[in-house]
């Protein structure tokens, strides 16, 4: 039989796995919202279920895709006008706009 500090270790043993991405490859493209330059290329924080995105912006995410099951979309944005141009020149080290 256990005894009470051995049960309550075994319950408060926390396992998590926290994966750290470096650089503009580990980043994805998020919308925001519908409007124009609100498309933003960051990472997605599953504790805060928010973007962090390389402009400097923290926001949740809309859903995206068929049922709204995807967050990040699938690769470059469609339309861009979408693009935020800070997260366009942090992700490309371009000064310029983004192309269009």
């Amino acid at each position: 039989m256990l005894d009470r500090n051995a049960r309550l270790r075994g319950y408060c043993v926390r396992r998590e796995v926290v994966v750290v991405n470096n650089g503009p490859d580990a980043t994805e493209w998020y919308v925001r919202s519908m409007g124009d330059n609100d498309t933003h290329r960051g990472r997605y924080c599953a504790t805060t279920c928010s973007v962090h995105a390389l402009c400097g912006m923290e926001f949740m995410p809309l859903p995206i895709g068929w049922r709204g099951h995807r967050l990040a979309l699938p690769g470059q944005p469609p339309d861009p006008d979408q693009i935020c141009s800070g997260c366009y020149r942090a992700g490309v080290g371009n000064p310029g706009k983004p192309p269009t």
